[in-house]
């Protein structure tokens, strides 16, 4: 009827309906403007490619019959598969989205038999388009059927089941999509909320003891102390303000953050505190995640703090070294610190990091006389751009 040279190469349709019909699992809709064209494109690009293969057959047979006559005998056999392949790709979505509970061969079966019955339609409806476009009697139609469906019936089931299995692929690869964009928004969330978190628990702190700082100058007589407080705790509040809904800050904007900070400590804590703070002018321009370095140097002033000694080392040392940026900060720790060091500033920073980061190394060492060591190797990011 067909030839079997045109028929048989459809055994190659399989692998070209997965290519084709995979994006369809990037969108919610199951038939999206996209599904349509890209599946009446394919079905139309295959009709004139078989039809083309065929009347250059014909030709080196020296048949009379042109490239045209080829497409309106093959027409009805390969259009019909416009409409067979969006009601495959139906039931099977919706029959494995019922029984998402059950195993995945038991989610198959169910899909594969209720689509056979498609198949039996597509044989039919072909047959009868054939029988009006060659203008042929219905009187033995039925015996036609059954010899299209012995001769040619299997090529036509490895199409299906080509189709069949590109359905299958793309829900599984829909319903993976989905849980991946799904946790990505979980774990932006989480993000989200431990930095609202993080702000606050760091502006009523910082106000109240930075206020009292204030108070205590104004009283003794230190008006330019007290002056210079107001001006670091507004720095602090304002850049709190402009980047609060910032997950990346530049490098130059959390040192400025920073170094309002440790002043503002440096004259609540007078003499406890030898602050040194070297930053390489090419890493200004990087990006790095909001508000990451102020519980680690709030960690080390609330060491250095707290120790008997005077002049207690914080020092920090940013720089950029085998492509990565190096954050190194050395602080000062207290023999009876129970944390020795690790306190939740840096337990909270290293889950923060796990959730941002795939790449990265975060140590945190204790040394002799009493120092603490803790490096940071985060990779470079783009320079110079906020990402909301």
């Amino acid at each position: 009827m067909l030839g079997w040279f045109s028929r048989a190469n459809g055994r190659h349709l399989g692998g070209i309906l997965i290519a084709s019909y995979q994006d369809i699992a990037h969108s919610d809709k199951m038939f999206s403007r996209f599904f349509w064209l890209a599946n009446t494109l394919l079905w139309c690009s295959v009709l004139v490619f078989f039809s083309y293969a065929q009347s250059r057959n014909a030709q080196a047979a020296e048949l009379e019959i042109t490239w045209f006559q080829f497409i309106e005998m093959l027409a009805p056999w390969f259009l019909n598969f416009i409409w067979v392949t969006p009601a495959i790709f139906a039931i099977v979505h919706r029959s494995m989205l019922l029984d998402a509970e059950k195993r995945w061969h038991e989610r198959f079966v169910k899909p594969a038999l209720a689509s056979l019955g498609i198949l039996f339609c597509y044989w039919t409806l072909s047959l009868v388009m054939q029988t009006f476009i060659r203008d042929q009697s219905f009187n033995d139609f039925l015996h036609r059927l059954y010899r299209v469906i012995l001769s040619t019936g299997v090529i036509d089931i490895v199409i299906y089941f080509g189709i069949l299995a590109a359905a299958i692929g793309a829900h599984f690869y829909h319903e993976s999509m989905k849980e991946r964009v799904m946790l990505t928004e979980i774990k932006q969330e989480l993000i989200t909320e431990q930095l609202k978190s993080l702000r606050s628990q760091l502006n009523p702190h910082f106000l109240f003891n930075t206020l009292n700082t204030v108070t205590s100058l104004i009283r003794i007589g230190k008006i330019n102390e007290a002056t210079d407080a107001i001006a670091q705790l507004s720095t602090m509040l304002r850049a709190t303000l402009e980047n609060k809904n910032q997950e990346t800050v530049t490098l130059q904007e959390e040192m400025a953050f920073i170094n309002s900070y440790i002043g503002i400590q440096k004259l609540r804590f007078a003499d406890k505190l030898k602050v040194d703070i070297s930053v390489a002018e090419g890493c200004l321009a990087m990006l790095i995640p909001n508000m990451l370095l102020q519980p680690l140097v709030e960690n080390a002033v609330q060491h250095g703090s707290q120790s008997v000694e005077k002049d207690n080392l914080i020092e920090l040392v940013i720089a950029e070294r085998a492509g990565k940026l190096s954050i190194t900060l050395t602080n000062q720790i207290a023999e009876t610190d129970l944390h020795n060091g690790f306190g939740i500033g840096l337990n909270n920073t290293r889950k923060r990091l796990e959730q941002i980061y795939e790449d990265y190394q975060f140590e945190s060492v204790p040394l002799t006389n009493g120092l603490f060591r803790t490096l940071l190797l985060l990779p470079l990011t783009g320079k110079g751009k906020k990402h909301a």
